[in-house]
This record gives C-alpha cells, sequence and structure tokens, in this order.
C-alpha cells in the first residue's frame, strides 16, 4: 500500500530541509522525499497543501498526565510528552502506570527532586502523582505527619545542626 503526500511543507532537520515537497509512504514506511514525485500506480494521494509534514512534535514541558489530555497533544501534531520540569516519584511507578493506562502518545518522565526530597519527610511516600493532595499519606487519612522534632536522629533528614537537633529530640 502506498500514500502519497502531495504539497506539504517539509521539515527534516536531519537533512537540514526546510521547503514543499512531496512524501511517498509506502507500507507504513517513508520510501521517497522531494518536490513533484511522480505518482505510482494505485497510491492513494492526499493534497497537504498548506500543513506540515514532519515526524512529530516532541514535547519537552509536558503537564498532561491523561489519556484525554494526550490526545488534545496528538490533535496539535504532538508525538511524544515529557514531563521534564517537575517530574514524578517513584519513577519506575509512574513509567508502570502510564503504560498501563494506555497512553497514546510516547511519553516519558524526569525523577522528582520534589519526589525524592519527601521521601525524607516521614509519612510521606512518594505515589508518582502530581497531585498535592495525594503527597502525604498521613494528611490523606486524616492525621498531619509527625513534626520534624521527632525525626529519630540518623534518618535521612536529621543533620546534627537541624533545627530537630536544636529543638532537643536528638540526644
Amino acid at each position: 500500500m502506498q500514500t502519497l503526500l502531495r504539497g506539504g511543507r517539509v521539515i527534516n532537520p536531519a537533512e537540514g530541509f526546510d521547503g514543499a515537497a512531496d512524501v511517498l509512504v509506502t507500507d507504513g514506511k517513508i520510501s521517497a522525499v522531494g518536490p513533484g514525485l511522480d505518482t505510482p500506480p494505485d497510491a492513494t494521494v492526499i493534497d497537504v497543501t498548506g500543513l506540515i509534514i514532519g515526524p512529530g512534535f516532541v514535547d519537552l514541558h509536558s503537564h498532561v498526565h491523561s489519556i484525554a489530555g494526550h490526545r488534545l497533544q496528538a490533535m496539535d501534531g504532538v508525538t511524544t510528552a515529557l514531563d521534564l520540569e517537575a517530574g514524578l516519584m517513584p519513577i519506575e511507578r509512574a513509567y508502570a502506570e502510564a503504560a498501563a493506562a494506555g497512553r497514546p502518545l510516547h511519553f516519558g518522565f524526569s525523577a522528582s527532586w520534589g519526589g525524592a526530597r519527601a521521601q525524607c519527610l516521614p509519612a510521606s511516600p512518594p505515589d508518582a502523582r502530581m497531585s498535592p493532595a495525594s503527597r502525604c499519606s498521613a494528611t490523606r487519612a486524616g492525621s498531619a505527619p509527625p513534626p520534624r522534632a521527632n525525626w529519630p536522629p540518623g534518618s535521612p533528614c536529621w543533620r546534627p545542626n537541624s533545627p530537630a537537633a536544636r529543638w532537643g529530640s536528638a540526644s
């Protein structure tokens, strides 16, 4: 099966090309690119004049974490949505949940420094979500997390000159 995309603006950074051209797709793969390509017999011809033909757009600053949001991005030509600013923790869980949800775009996350720091707080395990209400399991259960003064010496966030040490919780 062949499809000829006729007269679109082709953007190919790898080749340094940005201009009007045709793109021939054979069995789902690009087989030819150039202006005025011959139309193969039995090829479907689609006039794409005024449209951009490109490899897809990569959103490096996406905060979309839903299938509906990804569908909207796809309508804008986005093929990959990456959350590289806030990130998520634990990263393995974020990837597993995104894959299980069946997201329609390629996706990726950075590890969240905020989530990593939250691991130092008692009763605040990361849950691979952006929701502030989900940041602390203790507050979700209706109680406040323990005050910093109750952090035991040797815990990941305890430091000899920390407020916990100055408040006398460390002996």
